[in-house]
């Protein structure tokens, strides 16, 4: 039996590890409105020695067997009394979905290249645990920098990266007007100025031929 948990960890000033030592210990109850619904991340590690973020930082920046001990026991604990709050009779796993937001910020000029390293390591070593997903979207002009990064490079090398093309012409149109074909009562006027500029030249081209052949 499956069970997930859910974490974003966006950019902070005070840097990566306390943006995600942060969004590690978030409860539901914290969650801005738009968030609600998706569920606390791991607060059960305040049970232990990381009552706040700013203990549990420092570790997860050790980027080793350490940093993973924590998030792991909190990952068993839920499992645990997931299994004994709904009676299942087979062992409950807990698996943690974690969202990287900005990973830009990674390599800001803020961010020392040590500290970018321990963490492209420390991500590495949670997926490589089989317990924690992790979801990150790099710029495409930082795609260079992010190669630059041994464990990120090694990630992409074993598979662990999707490159995404830029969007076509077919695709940019779709884009743009599926969202407000979507909405009910939309009107074509309000679909037709979503669309590509390229899309409405070529239709404005397209409607006074009729009417000079006509004229003619």
């Amino acid at each position: 039996m499956a069970h997930r948990r859910h974490a974003r960890s966006s950019d902070s000033p005070d840097g990566p590890f306390a943006s995600l030592a942060e969004a590690l210990l978030q409860w539901e109850a914290d969650l801005p409105p738009e968030k609600e619904g998706r569920g606390p991340a791991l607060p059960e590690m305040a049970e232990g020695d990381f009552k706040t973020s700013a203990p549990l930082a420092p570790v997860l920046a050790h980027a080793d067997a350490s940093a993973l001990a924590p998030i792991l026991n909190a990952l068993d604990l839920v499992a645990h009394r997931t299994q004994e709050s709904e009676r299942f009779g087979r062992p409950v796993r807990c698996d943690l979905v974690l969202l990287v937001d900005q990973l830009d910020e990674l390599f800001a000029a803020s961010v020392v290249a040590e500290t970018r390293t321990r963490f492209a390591e420390l991500m590495v070593r949670l997926v490589s645990t089989g317990r924690v997903w992790i979801v990150a979207t790099p710029r495409a002009d930082l795609y260079a920098a992010m190669l630059d990064t041994p464990a990120l490079k090694a990630a992409k090398n074993k598979g662990a990266s999707c490159d995404l093309a830029p969007p076509g012409a077919a695709e940019r149109a779709e884009i743009a007007r599926a969202p407000a074909a979507a909405a009910r009562g939309i009107e074509p006027a309000i679909a037709a100025a979503f669309a590509p500029r390229s899309a409405r030249r070529d239709s404005a081209i397209a409607k006074p031929t009729r009417g000079r052949r006509a004229r003619n």
